[in-house]
């Protein structure tokens, strides 16, 4: 997965907006992760890419697109249309507020191509997948894990992606997320999201 390491300005950007929950705090900077852009506040999961920024990728400049996802799940199904519309010009990184970090790009016009495809049902199958969340798809062993579930089907939706070659996808998880992806492994919930997606996308 072709990611550059985030800079200095990056790092010290995710970690202070991370913890906000009533909004998303977009900032915008260069590729290189040097220098800010743009940066804007909008309600939470309604963050759309701002007029100015829209209007530099159209011009040809390569941005990269820092913000926080108080959902705590991954790559959304705002982010991905995004992607694909700048294929190889525009890369997202989301920051959850227990300090998971998702990163995602679509560097060819091909894969767009193929992305744009899946992209008109990728809010049914989200909202299919969390139906799943329930007894007896996850076990009352655990009844936390009937919450923590809820943060994980955008990244199982974002790595089929990534496993179908659409995409560049990394996810850098936080302890309690490792502990909730792990929660899953041996749980009907995983299989029946695994054999799901195949389904719609094979």
């Amino acid at each position: 997965m072709a990611f550059n390491p985030l800079t200095a300005l990056e790092e010290a950007t995710l970690d202070h907006i991370r913890t906000l929950t009533d909004c998303e705090i977009h900032v915008y900077v260069t590729e290189d992760g040097g220098s800010v852009l743009d940066v804007t506040v909008t309600p939470a999961a309604e963050g759309h890419l701002s007029p100015k920024v829209a209007s530099l990728l159209d011009g040809g400049q390569k941005v990269r697109l820092l913000h926080n996802h108080p959902s705590g799940g991954s790559l959304s199904d705002t982010d991905w249309p995004a992607l694909a519309r700048y294929f190889g010009m525009l890369e997202i990184v989301a920051v959850t507020p227990n300090g998971s970090i998702f990163r995602g790009k679509v560097e060819h016009d091909f894969q767009a191509v193929a992305l744009k495809k899946l992209l008109v049902n990728i809010e049914d199958a989200f909202n299919h997948m969390s139906s799943m969340i329930t007894v007896p798809n996850i076990s009352m062993a655990d009844p936390s894990l009937l919450v923590d579930a809820q943060r994980l089907p955008f990244a199982f939706i974002s790595y089929r992606f990534y496993e179908l070659g659409h995409v560049d996808y990394d996810q850098s998880l936080s302890y309690q997320d490792k502990w909730a992806m792990a929660g899953v492994q041996d749980q009907p919930i995983k299989k029946m999201w695994r054999d799901f997606l195949k389904k719609i996308w094979p």
